[in-house]
């Protein structure tokens, strides 16, 4: 895109002279959001980062670490002096009044013209508390810091495509929680730490884990605080690498679908204990953070143009309605990219078989997993060396197992107001901010996500190298034998099986 393009945004130039303050700035959708703010609309004037000191960083040594990050590298190529925009503001969304000093609120207050708030603690198994102080009330603190902001354009709430995972079909509105949000908030502030692990699974009802519990309620939460600026959602599904921007295959959070494409790819997770054949539903996270940054405009400026506030518009931000793709398809185009790019670090050929019953899968995880873990945890001790293999399968198993209720549910979603936020958007912002889903192949995407992970994440140079490429045909081989002997002592044992029922009727025959 040529910068002077920016010149006849009319998004960029709704941002020009404006400011932005952002929660969970430093975090993955944080930081493509950031950068992308900073380089498609070079008129915004600061933008203000809520950050915490976090293992033993200062605040000023985190944003050190921010922009040192290379999804800014284009961002440094092309406008360096733009990161001299990014303001801290020391605080934490887990906090009350999000920890804010007095003189950086009313910074905050007369500074600011456009709230995104994307912080939250994406675990499904998390400390209660903790996760409904960052999930759920961080959520109050800032409505109640936005009523006191002067000039407040619009308020952008990220939240998450499974807040209400369990209806049959998700459309794009509110959702009342089955509890009161506030009385959630003290409760959880109120009850002991030991007391929360047996109350808090009590109170979810249909929802699986904390994170989706906690979301669901900041939601309800959200909509029914009365305001008096325009307030909008935004639902992002399993959000994967970038698609385009900065780079294609940007990733720096190894979590969801990052894990499944790399181990997939490296032949660490063989067997899968879910539905192949259903949507798994990834969005990249430029697509998402694009349609943030429309939806901030259009909300602001349809509140001027009809003279009012209307009620908060929520956006599902998925895939799967217009570009679906479905687990075994994911599994395969990972695989193929492994396949394509052989790697030192792949632990055995790729393939990946698919099992409804938990049985079956446990017998194939102890087959394939398992004892080849335990038989080198064994060679490395008569080594001398602690094994680690049985200990690394149990964390790949425990992190698909938290997908689990995503892999095993066909989950529908309505996405009418995305479309219309889209033609609503001149020619030149439909390219600039583009969130179609249609527009990616998901081969091509694939192939970009596994190239990131091992340029971004684990730094893996060995691609095709002669060491990489004869790992690959020794793990190719072995493949073959053991699938080969799992198969005829499977066969042996099916035919000792049939003699004993036979040699069984014989003899009742015979009586």
């Amino acid at each position: 895109m040529n910068p002077n393009d920016n010149q006849i945004s009319t998004i960029s130039q709704f941002y020009n002279g404006k400011s932005v303050f952002i929660t969970g700035g430093t975090g993955f959708l944080g930081k493509v959001l950031v950068e992308k703010l900073l380089r498609s609309c070079p008129g915004i004037e600061n933008i203000f980062l809520l950050v915490r000191p976090k293992k033993g960083k200062s605040i000023d040594e985190r944003l050190a670490d921010l922009t040192a990050s290379q999804c800014f590298d284009l961002l440094r190529e092309k406008n360096q002096k733009a990161l001299n925009k990014i303001v801290l503001i020391e605080g934490n969304t887990s906090d009350l009044g999000l920890g804010i000093s007095k003189e950086n609120r009313e910074l905050l207050c007369n500074k600011v013209s456009v709230i995104i708030h994307s912080a939250a603690t994406v675990r499904f198994v998390e400390a209660f508390k903790y996760s409904v102080n960052t999930n759920l009330r961080a959520v109050n603190e800032l409505l109640k810091l936005s009523k006191e902001v002067k000039n407040l354009k619009s308020f952008v709430h990220i939240s998450t495509a499974y807040s209400n995972w369990f209806q049959p079909v998700i459309e794009e509105k509110h959702y009342p929680a089955e509890f009161d949000p506030q009385y959630i908030i003290d409760l959880f502030n109120s009850t002991p730490d030991d007391q929360l692990e047996k109350l808090a699974p009590k109170l979810y009802g249909k929802h699986v884990n904390i994170y989706t519990f906690t979301k669901s309620l900041a939601e309800d939460l959200a909509v029914k605080t009365p305001k008096d600026f325009p307030f909008a959602i935004v639902r992002p599904s399993v959000v994967g690498a970038s698609f385009a921007e900065p780079h294609p295959g940007w990733v720096d959070s190894y979590t969801a679908t990052t894990p499944l494409v790399d181990q997939s790819a490296r032949g660490v997770i063989r067997a899968l204990n879910c539905h192949k054949n259903y949507v798994f539903d990834v969005i990249p996270v430029d697509i998402v953070i694009n349609q943030v940054i429309a939806v901030s405009w259009k909300i602001a400026i349809d509140s001027v143009s009809k003279s009012g506030i209307s009620s908060p518009l929520v956006y599902n931000c998925v895939s799967g309605t217009t570009n679906p793709i479905t687990i075994k398809e994911i599994c395969q185009y990972s695989r193929d990219a492994g396949k394509k790019s052989p790697s030192e670090l792949m632990r055995w050929y790729p393939q990946t078989r698919f099992y409804k019953s938990r049985t079956l899968f446990k017998i194939d995880t102890f087959l394939t997993h398992y004892i080849p873990a335990l038989l080198s945890d064994a060679v490395d001790k008569l080594r001398g060396i602690d094994g680690k293999a049985v200990n690394y399968y149990n964390k790949v198993q425990y992190g698909a197992s938290q997908l689990k209720f995503i892999m095993n549910t066909s989950i529908m979603w309505k996405t009418e107001n995305g479309p219309k936020l889209l033609s609503s958007m001149d020619k030149h912002d439909q390219k600039v901010f583009n969130f179609d889903p249609k527009i990616y192949n998901w081969r091509s995407y694939i192939d970009d996500f596994y190239f990131g992970i091992r340029k971004f994440m684990t730094n893996d140079k060995t691609a095709c190298s002669i060491a990489a490429q004869k790992k690959f045909a020794r793990l190719k081989y072995a493949n073959y034998i053991v699938s080969g002997s799992i198969a005829a002592i499977s066969l042996f044992a099916l035919v000792k099986a049939g003699d004993q029922i036979i040699n069984k009727d014989a003899e009742k025959s015979k009586i």
